[in-house]
């Protein structure tokens, strides 16, 4: 280490011993003192880093203090490391150290400064104290692990604080702290309550409390009874005092004061142990505002997470109400929460759901604009209110009492362009809600309003699906019966011989609009069976001749269908396809439609197998020799849809051939629409089905 070339770095240095140290640059000025220097100085950094060096040392000594220093700092600066044997002048006495000065060197290899690293020599001029030497010390030393890692600061710093006071020989100590929760708390040691808080609201001159004066970073070192009288009022029993702030970077978190009531016993020289002791507490302090700060962060995210997965699932309106009004209640412990709904027709806010303890009447409506939460859904914008009975917008809703302060968050609740209204929570009286809780709760009702507006739409939807129910039964079972006896006294009245062909033909429409009737409530029937249980019906192998042939004798045994000629036609002994019950609905509607726009012309039915697309299928081909479809509208004959296209229905081809198309899909087959004659619509139409041919227990369709 004393050869030539050996010097250290400076960060090295720093972390690497523990003792006291100096740094200087190459002029000799203090740039940098760590805490044990600052200590053994008995001064703080503001006070000692720019001095000089030697400034530090006591006067006198032969050869003197001066010429001891600056030979070896010579020394150092050509790169070796020297030691000096050194006396310093501090507030605690002249305490002698053996020195080593150390070079630091730049990244080029250049002295840039050096490192002075004090060992003591313990001296018997140097006690700190009453009792064995340097115990402040080894309390200091002690006391910053165990407030590092003694979650229950309170207990703790009262301990230390009395080992501390005992070992400096002071006769009281005072703290006024913010706990991590932001609340304020007095400990005291050998000193009462009553006496302490006297102490802490001693006016200054300006006749500003001490304690204000010094939380915000007014120091007080008052040695003697004139100081302490010049420069406070009204304090009891002291002579000396020292009052220092605690803070931890730029926030302050109280305040300490250590006193004596003797004579003759000084504050000042303990001042660097002081100021530590008060460095500690505030870097605890901060710790533990970190750690509550953290927890309170993982209950808020927990709740929000949990809320969120109910939210997302929940579509019970009033239910997710109450646990949207219950989380944003617990995130920030309101006393009373409301939601109130929007309706725009009248421009007024009424309480959808609540949860207060207060005595509230059973109908509270306000008008935009009115009170706090009117203001809020009229302008768009949350609020924070920290005492409502300030704010000339604030309105006092009747059974709620009217001479407690409150604290009001009010945030509106609105999706896309949509007010839905706003969720106004109270606190009533004590703290008031801050801004993080603000931000959190504003947050939070974004979530909350996509939860309302998604369960008011299912609300909507639940409502539409009801009615949609309720016509459906209303017209598939109450106007099917009316419709039923009108079709039978038709069917008897056009076979009357006392009917002239006139009269035929009357009764005859009458009977053909009876039939319609019947078909339309037998196919929103179906096609409300096959959207309710469709998917749960298995499919099985069914062979279609036998089902093609029983819904052809049901059509053409209808009175208005009996006259109508028509001719089956098979290639095939059987067709075997994968289907259900509802495969005969499928012809019925076909052939239905064959007839009913065939205008009484033959009606020709073809069964034989096809090949396409790599695929085997059977092709069912019905003819009619009706009015013909334009080559427009085949595309969407078969589409499956829930708005009816007048134009379309009023030709005759709606829900029928909604519900071919949809068994045709459901059985993954085919349908389409052809000319019977190709480029001739007039001439009729041919409806053709593709199925696939199902797989038999012998391998053949």
């Amino acid at each position: 280490m004393s050869s030539k070339g050996s010097s250290l770095s400076l960060a090295h240095v720093l972390t690497s011993i523990p003792l006291p140290i100096i740094v200087l640059d190459v002029s000799g000025r203090i740039v940098h003192v760590d805490e044990r220097a600052k200590v053994v100085m008995g001064r703080g950094s503001k006070e000692i880093i720019g001095l000089l060096f030697e400034e530090l040392l006591a006067k006198g000594g032969s050869p003197s203090q001066l010429e001891v220093y600056s030979n070896a700092l010579k020394k150092s600066f050509e790169g070796e490391p020297a030691r000096a044997a050194l006396t310093f002048s501090t507030p605690l006495g002249n305490p002698e150290y053996r020195c080593t000065l150390i070079p630091s060197t730049d990244a080029q290899g250049m002295v840039d400064g050096t490192v002075v690293i004090l060992r003591e020599e313990r001296s018997k001029e140097h006690v700190p104290s009453e009792g064995r030497p340097n115990e402040p010390i080894r309390v200091l030393a002690k006391t910053s692990s165990d407030l590092l890692e003694n979650a229950d600061l309170k207990e703790i710093i009262e301990a230390e604080t009395a080992r501390l006071v005992s070992s400096l020989g002071l006769d009281f100590a005072i703290f006024r702290i913010l706990t991590p929760d932001e609340r304020p708390l007095m400990l005291c040691h050998g000193i009462d309550y009553k006496e302490a808080r006297e102490v802490l609201e001693s006016s200054m001159l300006d006749g500003t409390p001490m304690y204000v004066s010094v939380c915000k970073g007014r120091e007080l070192i008052l040695d003697d009874i004139s100081e302490v009288t010049a420069t406070l009022r009204n304090v009891p029993k002291v002579r000396s005092l020292a009052a220092l702030t605690i803070h931890w970077t730029n926030k302050a978190y109280g305040c300490a004061v250590f006193g004596t009531r003797r004579p003759g016993v000084s504050v000042r020289m303990h001042h660097p142990i002081l100021k530590v002791f008060c460095n500690q507490v505030g870097i605890s302090l901060r710790n533990a505002a970190l750690r509550h700060e953290l927890v309170h962060r993982n209950e808020e995210l927990r709740g929000l997470y949990e809320t969120t997965q109910a939210m997302s699932s929940m579509l019970e309106l009033d239910e997710l109400l109450h646990i949207i009004l219950q989380t944003a209640r617990d995130l920030v412990k309101a006393d009373n929460s409301f939601i109130f709904k929007l309706d725009p027709r009248t421009g007024t806010l009424k309480p959808i759901s609540k949860i207060t303890e207060a005595h509230l009447p059973e109908e509270i409506e306000l008008k935009v604009g009115e009170g706090i939460t009117g203001h809020v859904v009229k302008t768009g914008k949350g609020l924070l209110v920290e005492r409502a009975d300030l704010d000339s917008r604030a309105v006092t809703v009747p059974g709620t009492p009217d001479d407690e302060p409150s604290s009001i968050i009010c945030v509106p609740l609105r999706f896309s362009d949509d007010m839905l209204g706003a969720m106004t929570l109270e606190k009533r009286p004590g703290v008031s809600f801050t801004p993080k809780e603000y931000e959190l709760i504003e947050l939070f009702s974004l979530q909350a309003s996509m939860a309302i507006h998604r369960a008011s739409q299912y609300d909507k939807i639940r409502t539409a699906a009801a009615n949609t129910q309720m016509y459906n039964v209303l017209l598939t079972h109450d106007v099917a019966n009316f419709n039923v006896p009108i079709h039978g006294f038709l069917e008897i009245l056009l076979k009357d011989p006392k009917l002239d062909e006139r009269q035929r033909r009357y009764v005859r429409s009458a009977l053909v609009q009876s039939d319609n009737i019947s078909e339309l409530i037998t196919d929103i029937r179906e096609l409300s069976r096959l959207r309710a249980k469709g998917d749960e019906v298995p499919l099985e192998p069914v062979d279609m001749i036998p089902v093609i042939l029983e819904a052809k004798e049901d059509i053409f045994s209808n009175a208005v269908y009996e006259d109508v000629e028509t001719r089956f036609v098979s290639t095939v002994g059987s067709a075997v396809t994968m289907a259900d019950g509802f495969l005969k609905d499928l012809f019925n509607n076909l052939l239905s439609n064959a007839c009913k726009y065939g205008r009484g012309a033959p009606v020709e039915i073809e069964v034989g197998e096809h090949a396409q697309d790599g695929k085997e299928w059977w092709k069912i081909m019905i003819r009619d020799e009706g009015k013909g479809i334009p080559d427009e509208r085949k595309a969407g004959l078969f589409k499956r849809y829930d708005k009816l296209d007048t134009a379309h229905g009023s030709d005759g081809h709606g829900l029928g051939l909604s519900v071919v198309g949809a068994l045709c899909e459901r059985y993954g087959g085919k349908v389409w629409a052809e000319d019977r004659v190709p480029g001739d619509p007039s001439k009729g139409s041919a409806f053709i089905v593709l199925l696939p041919k199902a797989i038999t227990e012998r391998g053949e369709g």
